[in-house]
């Protein structure tokens, strides 16, 4: 099937989970319907647990025979094209957790342990869209060919130090940190470059993180700030994430003012 592409372990763990379609598709469509769907976005590593999740429920007044599922990273629609439900129709049904006379619901929670080799290719982090074809005990049948969407995301860690733990009023302190991103074709993690982060200050005795400048990452992820400290208080960084990676903030590191 051209459209199905999945990481064997996690895809293949929950068999494709289908989220929400939208209220005017369905108010529009006389076959089966999905009145209740949800898959949960993940953000993985190189290695580790994630929890996966999905609850999918579809309705047909005569009852439902089967729901059938494909997940599809958007960031390839333009050259494999979207799943059709011929593709659906080649794999099998999933299956149900729950049935009454007119409803059908798949509903998986779990714990997944990945390792290297077991996650997509990076170009595949980011927008999933995903295919559901539902299929009633008549025979009639609903495709959605893009129900909704869900994200995969490569983490991100970020870490910073100071060059001294205390400081004169007004003393230099130059702040050395590392972005590192999770790559996923090489199960490795590796320096994440021309990224903005922002540099964070918290007063002693306060709770508050405050924005005091940016900076930008080297092409081997790493970054230095130098500045100047006027008050006793921590040093953090801040990642906010884009489409493809998660957002990521460093431990904090003190500074004593004397």
């Amino acid at each position: 099937m051209r459209t199905r592409i999945a990481a064997p372990v996690l895809v293949g763990a929950l068999a494709l989970a289908a989220l929400a379609a939208p209220t005017a598709a369905v108010a529009a469509t006389p076959g089966p319907v999905l009145t209740h769907a949800s898959w949960t976005s993940n953000v993985f590593g190189v290695s580790g647990k994630t929890t996966m999740g999905v609850n999918i429920t579809a309705y047909d007044a005569k009852g439902v025979r089967s729901i059938r599922l494909a997940a599809f990273p958007l960031a390839l629609v333009g050259r494999t094209g979207l799943p059709t439900k011929a593709d659906l129709l080649e794999g099998p049904a999933t299956p149900a957790t729950s049935t009454t006379a007119t409803t059908e619901t798949v509903k998986h929670a779990q714990v997944i342990s990945y390792h290297p080799g077991d996650l997509p290719p990076n170009a595949f982090a980011g927008e999933w869209g995903v295919a559901v074809l539902v299929t009633a005990k008549d025979g009639h049948t609903t495709f959605y060919q893009e129900a909704t969407t869900f994200s995969w995301k490569r983490a991100d860690q970020l870490a910073v130090a100071a060059n001294a733990t205390s400081v004169h009023k007004g003393g230099a302190v130059t702040l050395k940190g590392k972005l590192n991103r999770a790559n996923w074709d090489l199960g490795t993690w590796q320096g994440y470059g021309s990224q903005w982060v922002k540099v964070q200050f918290r007063k002693a005795g306060t709770g508050t993180w405050v924005t005091e400048q940016w900076a930008r990452t080297a092409t081997d992820g790493s970054v230095r700030v130098n500045l100047r400290d006027y008050a006793s208080g921590a040093w953090r960084l801040s990642y906010g994430g884009n489409a493809a990676s998660a957002a990521a903030t460093s431990g904090a590191t003190s500074v004593t003012v004397k």
